[in-house]
């Protein structure tokens, strides 16, 4: 077969793919609803798990870290989901038409 046609046989079945991303400023509050769960504590707990579960996507794209974490939650992932949470709250109140200035 002549070699431009395995060039374009080629070519005809190569994979493309396409990432579009558009990076809007969500905040946490539009991922969790904080409404749905009993206990601030249960909150953190799951913000804590979404978080890890990002961090976790972003080493496994980056292939920079391979092991695997416990299951269970450590102290330092609480208490950054509690900050996630503050900070969020806090931009909801500055956002806020009522909030004194």
């Amino acid at each position: 077969m002549p070699e431009d046609c395995l060039l374009e046989m080629r070519l005809k079945y190569r994979r493309t793919l396409t990432l579009l991303v558009d990076e809007v400023d969500t905040g946490l509050g539009s991922i969790i609803e904080c409404q749905d769960y009993s206990s601030v504590i249960h909150l953190f707990t799951i913000t804590a798990y979404v978080m890890r579960f990002v961090r976790v996507l972003k080493q496994a794209v980056n292939r920079s870290n391979s092991h695997v974490e416990s299951l269970s939650i450590k102290p330092q992932e609480l208490a950054r989901a509690e900050a996630e949470w503050i900070q969020e709250s806090q931009r909801l109140l500055v956002s806020d038409k009522h909030f004194p200035v």
